[in-house]
């Protein structure tokens, strides 16, 4: 078992807030259920007796749409419904209990909790889920709750039990006492579950030393289980002293190992404590750690004496450790013709992952030989008979710009009848950024004639191109602006929006606002598109945060022809959706001339639930520089907060935003909150301009 592997907390608290139990995410499903059932009501005509579970799938055999909306009625009556909800808790269906369960919570039924308590033990573990989840909502005292998820933790039912870990997470430090009682259960799992549980404190709490104590205490468990997780959990929190890192370099366990590692990278910038056995841990046989090398990258100049051995140990490696290992040699500096030779054999692996970061290793160590192997390159894709080698692409698109010199053959295979040969064209084009201008004539002609419904693939990564080409494309700008107000919403075969279903209009604002240029138009547009996203009508809480998302990444492009938009990111930086609030913290660290009215709101983001926000605020605020001087007190807090101290790769990432984009601030888990905390203060007690990010 692995103290990582807990389940998703269901939803994002707003920024400064602590939730009081649970954010109601089966009610969403709840929501959404109806929302569906609208729908099929219009199409009754066509279904036999439908039926949707509480999970929003239908079941043949059927329940009558009618149940449900008697619930909802029951509901809109506000207290006068809880009797006749009550009186549904005695229903013979399990399907009505859990209707009454989330009626009740709606209502926050005080008076219902005795009826709803007795439900806690029902045979059918879905109602069993419910009452817990109901009672959660509605009762005001957090410390008779606890012990309740404290007995679920015990269900035989998974269903019920991961709601109670949810819960007791939600409800943090104040869970310690219950959870220390339950340290010395003698069933294994619910010592498991502690250790999950505590391992997270520390997300949302300024003290979590309690937690470390009964992590090490159990780390001394006579499960072996129990005790690697106990030992994950102290080394991923940053609690773990360097004795025990030492120690834990030597055992044989390797998930112990790893941890050694992981704590080794949750020690200060700097701290050479741990040099020299990072050193000795090269020499042991077999595949080197990520977490390894990422505990020498952060050592930076310090572990250059590492270099020797990492060239040694290199070709013994699997692919994905040497894909780290030369972003390890990068950033311990090491000689650039030693470099060269490792890398340029790597530009014929059969791993494309691998090939694609030699590719782009080479071109930032040395152009010229890098410009050598794209002619290569092109020699050989343009022998190529058929249809070009799709490894030979791949490796190209990893020289970026140097990739120019293939334009002719990359035009042509834009025409090509194999769908992945056009794929791959495009993401080299892509790569190559506005060096592929030359290739705009074509890539308009193939946006015209792609319907986005049926080749919404093609139509991304056309769209994602012409946004990478940048300001050359303007003259497609007025296409792209018609296709984003006209962006069909993609639907299920039934007509209903579905979340799951990707949103066009990312894609389309991304490549806009690339191209705009300051253009008075597209700010306007996208002024607009912010004011009023959040009204759209949506049956998941946060279905446009997406858009949010990539709306405010892409006002940073027009901050020099209109710098009052900073006046639309500062809202965003209280969203409640987590990844929303973080990218606009990052749209502010990129702005120029006076951001003194985002100070306040960025101090109050260092205490953000959300780690990868606190940093972006922290990155914020030393861009900012000596202006932001009133947020000293709150960036010292914050290098003192234990939470601060541990690398964010080691905590929970924002939900990724699409997997066709990538938006600034991806690369935020290489950092710790209190490092770049220290900058900011740094900066802002810099006599001359602000301090600005080094990417």
């Amino acid at each position: 078992m692995n103290a990582g592997n807990s389940p998703a907390r269901s939803g994002d608290s707003s920024a400064g807030q602590r939730r009081r139990g649970l954010p109601l995410p089966s009610l969403s499903q709840i929501l959404l259920t109806l929302a569906v059932i609208g729908g099929l009501w219009l199409l009754r005509s066509d279904l036999q007796s439908p039926r949707l579970t509480t999970e929003g799938k239908f079941d043949a055999e059927g329940e009558p749409i009618n149940r449900i909306q008697e619930v909802e009625k029951l509901v809109a009556q506000g207290s006068f419904g809880v009797a006749q909800l009550v009186e549904m808790l005695g229903s013979h269906e399990a399907k009505d209990r859990r209707l009454a369960l989330y009626g009740l919570a709606r209502l926050k039924s005080q008076e219902s909790l005795p009826e709803i308590r007795p439900l806690l033990t029902n045979p059918d573990p879905e109602v069993r889920r419910a009452a817990l989840e109901s009672y959660g909502l509605i009762c005001e005292n957090r410390h008779e709750v606890i012990p309740l998820a404290i007995q679920m933790l015990d269900d035989a039912s998974e269903i019920p039990r991961l709601l109670a870990l949810e819960l007791l997470d939600s409800y943090g430090t104040a869970s310690i006492p219950e959870l220390a009682k339950l340290a010395s259960s003698p069933k294994s799992t619910l010592r498991w579950a502690v250790v999950e549980l505590l391992a997270k404190i520390d997300r949302n709490e300024r003290d979590p030393q309690p937690a470390d104590i009964v992590l090490r205490e159990l780390m001394q468990d006579a499960d072996l289980e129990v005790r690697i997780a106990a030992t994950e959990a102290v080394a991923a929190r940053g609690a773990a002293t360097v004795e025990e890192i030492r120690t834990w370099m030597t055992a044989t366990e390797p998930r112990v190992v790893n941890a050694a590692f992981r704590a080794a990278c949750a020690r200060p910038e700097g701290d050479t404590s741990l040099l020299p056995e990072l050193e000795a841990s090269l020499s042991q046989p077999g595949s080197l750690y990520l977490h390894q090398l990422r505990a020498l990258r952060r050592l930076r100049h310090a572990a250059a004496s590492t270099v020797p051995r990492l060239f040694q140990v290199f070709p013994s490696q699997p692919p994905t450790v040497q894909i780290d290992l030369l972003k390890t040699l990068m950033a311990l500096e090491a000689p650039a013709a030693d470099l060269r030779a490792l890398v340029v054999p790597l530009l014929n692996s059969t791993d494309s992952a691998l090939r694609v970061a030699a590719a782009s290793t080479l071109t930032q160590i040395d152009q010229e030989a890098a410009e050598q192997q794209v002619a290569t390159l092109v020699n050989q894709l343009a022998a190529d008979e058929s249809a070009p080698n799709p490894d030979r692409l791949e490796t190209l698109r990893g020289f970026g710009p140097l990739a120019a010199e293939a334009l002719p053959l990359l035009m042509r295979w834009l025409d090509d009848a194999n769908d992945e040969v056009v794929r791959r064209t495009l993401l080299v084009l892509r790569a190559m950024g506005p060096a592929a201008a030359p290739a705009l004539p074509t890539l308009q002609e193939m946006l015209r004639q792609t319907d986005l419904r049926e080749h919404h693939r093609r139509f991304v990564q056309i769209t994602l191109t012409l946004g990478a080409i940048g300001p050359d494309a303007k003259s497609e700008l007025p296409r792209l602006l018609d296709l984003l107000a006209n962006a069909p919403r993609m639907s299920a075969p039934n007509g209903l929006r579905v979340a799951a279903v990707p949103d066009r209009r990312l894609e389309l604002v991304w490549a806009i606002s690339r191209i705009a240029e300051g253009s008075p138009e597209v700010a306007t547009l996208l002024q607009k598109s912010l004011q009023t996203v959040n009204d759209l009508d949506a049956p998941l809480p946060g279905e446009n945060s997406g858009f949010r998302r990539t709306i405010v990444e892409g006002l940073a492009a027009f901050q020099s022809a209109h710098p009052e938009l900073l006046d639309e990111c500062l809202p965003l930086l209280h969203d409640k959706v987590t990844v929303v609030r973080m990218q606009a913290a990052l749209t502010i660290s990129r702005w120029q001339g006076d951001r003194q009215a985002a100070v306040e709101p960025l101090s109050e983001l260092l205490t953000d639930p959300d780690c990868y926000v606190r940093t972006a605020a922290a990155l914020a605020l030393e861009s900012i520089g000596p202006a932001a001087a009133s947020a000293v007190p709150d960036l010292e807090a914050a290098c003192r907060d234990t939470r601060n101290s541990v690398p964010n790769l080691f905590k929970r990432q924002p939900r990724a935003l699409n997997g066709d984009l990538v938006l600034y601030g991806d690369d935020l888990g290489e950092y710790s909150v209190s490092e770049v905390a220290r900058r900011a203060l740094g900066a802002i007690a810099a006599a001359g301009p602000a301090g600005s990010r080094s990417d």
